[in-house]
C-alpha cells in the first residue's frame, strides 16, 4: 500500500498533483470536500453519502473509471460511510484513494486509522493538505513518497527535517510556483529529488482529457 502526500499552499498545484497521479492508476476514487474536480466524462459523482455504495459497486464494474464523492454537512458521518466502502474494495484490485484538503478531514477516526494499517497492497492513498502539521502523525509516519511545494513555515520545516532529511527543509524554501520537491522515502537512505517542469502534470481539473494518461515518470533534477 503505497501512501503519498502532496503539501504546499493554495494555487500551488497540490490538488492537480495529486489528481495526476491518481490517473496513473486505471480506476480512483477522490475525496472532494471542495468540489473542486468538476470533470464528467466517465466519472461517477456522488454528493449524497447514501448512494456511495451503488456507486462503488459501478466502479467495481468498470461501468466508471472514476469515483468523485463531496460530502455534506454530516462530514463526519459521510467520511466514515465513505471509508467502509473503500475497506470493502476487493483486495486484489489496484485502485487509488484521494483525500484532498486532508486538514479538514477527521482523519483521526478509528476506522480511518483501520484503513492505513489494513489497505492492500494494491491500493495507492494519496493525501493533500496545506502544510506538513496539518497531517496525522500515523499518516506521516507510514508516508512513501512526500511531495511538497514551496514552504517557509519554521514549523513545517522541522517536521520536513526530522521526517525526511535537512536538505529536503533547505530545498523546498527554495522552490518557485509549480515546482515541488520529493523525498521518496522507500529505499534505506530516501531520495531527494526537485521537479521543475509543470507541463508534464499541471492541468485545469475542470478541463482534463477523457481518456487516461500514458503511465509518465517524473522529470526530475537533483
Amino acid at each position: 500500500m503505497p501512501v503519498y502526500q502532496a503539501l504546499g499552499r493554495r494555487e500551488q498545484g497540490k490538488t492537480t498533483l495529486a489528481y495526476w497521479m491518481a490517473r496513473q492508476v486505471r480506476q480512483r476514487v477522490v475525496y472532494d470536500p471542495r468540489a473542486i474536480v468538476t470533470r464528467s466524462d466517465g466519472v461517477g459523482r456522488v454528493d449524497r453519502a447514501g448512494e456511495l455504495p451503488a456507486a462503488f459497486e459501478a466502479l467495481a464494474a468498470d461501468r466508471v473509471s472514476e469515483l468523485v464523492f463531496t460530502p455534506g454537512v454530516e462530514e463526519e458521518r459521510d467520511f466514515a460511510i465513505f471509508v467502509r466502502e473503500v475497506l470493502a474494495w476487493p483486495r486484489h484490485r489496484p485502485v487509488a484513494i484521494v483525500f484532498d484538503e486532508s486538514g479538514i478531514i477527521p482523519l483521526e477516526s478509528k476506522l480511518f486509522r483501520q484503513l492505513l494499517r489494513t489497505s492492500p497492497k494494491p491500493m495507492s492513498l494519496i493525501f493533500t493538505a496545506h502544510r506538513p502539521v496539518d497531517m496525522p502523525v500515523l499518516v506521516r509516519s507510514l508516508t512513501d513518497r512526500w511531495c511538497v511545494f514551496q514552504t517557509k513555515e519554521p514549523r513545517d520545516l522541522v517536521v520536513l527535517s526530522e521526517r525526511c532529511s535537512e536538505r529536503m527543509a533547505t530545498v523546498v524554501q527554495t522552490l518557485q510556483a509549480r515546482e515541488f520537491a520529493t523525498w521518496d522515502d522507500r529505499g534505506p537512505n530516501g531520495t531527494l529529488r526537485v521537479h521543475r517542469d509543470p507541463d508534464v502534470w499541471y492541468m485545469a481539473l475542470d478541463a482534463v482529457p477523457a481518456s487516461d494518461p500514458p503511465l509518465l515518470q517524473f522529470r526530475s533534477v537533483a
